[in-house]
């Protein structure tokens, strides 16, 4: 199904602040094990196999959050797979230092099928990655398609758990469109850099298509790893 990797993923997330791997002991990487635990303990009525991160602008950490929570889901033995559908400014290739030839857009587009693209990450077992593709003219329609609404039920058939990386909320309509076909929606925000305002209007928009929100992620919080990433998470009530 998959096309192996066979690049130096650990490298890649070092540059990409992909502390499970790289420093599996950490306190961050603990942190990412215990905000896959509440998520898990969010809904008291549906069980959540997709989940998006977002951020209301960019530069906030969402993709690093994504990739982190794709391997911790990775690592209790469930198949996992890190889709990146930001088909605008992609970086999920990036975070596991994967190609990018073919991804998303070629699926949407019908070019090619999802077990043509998705990629194993050699590092982690249980963990696979379908980057973006190529950049499109038309991401929004892409995405609100009926085709995206099929791919989504053909994942679910193959994965155990979907991290859904997209572009910010604010910036453009993709998050909002993209939550119709996830479980819950968890947003992140840096510490002195995300403005409030902006990160209601995004809550917002978000309720607006009536997207689950499940809980928020503050990263930066100057703590005992203050280079590195990650404060904590709530649920929603």
């Amino acid at each position: 199904m998959a096309r192996k990797n066979s690049k130096n993923t650990a490298s890649s997330a070092n540059n990409w602040q992909n502390h499970v791997i790289t420093d599996p002991g950490s306190i961050v990487a603990e942190r990412y094990r215990t905000l896959r635990t509440n998520i898990e303990f969010s809904s008291r009525d549906h069980e959540i196999r997709s989940i998006l991160v977002a951020s209301s602008a960019p530069g906030e950490g969402k993709t690093t959050t994504a990739a982190n929570l794709a391997v911790v889901y990775a690592q209790t033995g469930r198949n996992t797979l890190f889709l990146d559908c930001d088909l605008r400014s992609p970086t999920g290739q990036r975070a596991f230092n994967v190609p990018n030839g073919a991804g998303m857009t070629n699926i949407l587009t019908g070019k090619n099928t999802a077990s043509q693209v998705v990629q194993k990450v050699e590092a982690i077992p249980h963990l696979y990655v379908i980057t973006s593709g190529p950049v499109p003219p038309n991401p929004a329609e892409l995405l609100g398609s009926a085709n995206m609404a099929e791919i989504m039920q053909t994942l679910y058939g193959i994965f155990d758990i979907i991290i859904i990386d997209s572009p910010p909320v604010l910036t453009v309509t993709d998050a909002q469109v993209i939550s119709r076909y996830v479980d819950g929606v968890l947003v992140v925000a840096r510490s002195k850099k995300t403005d409030k305002r902006a990160l209601l209007k995004a809550r917002k928009l978000l309720e607006q298509v009536r997207a689950n929100i499940i809980g928020s992620v503050m990263n930066s919080i100057e703590a005992e790893e203050s280079d590195y990433y990650y404060s904590y998470y709530y649920a929603e009530e």
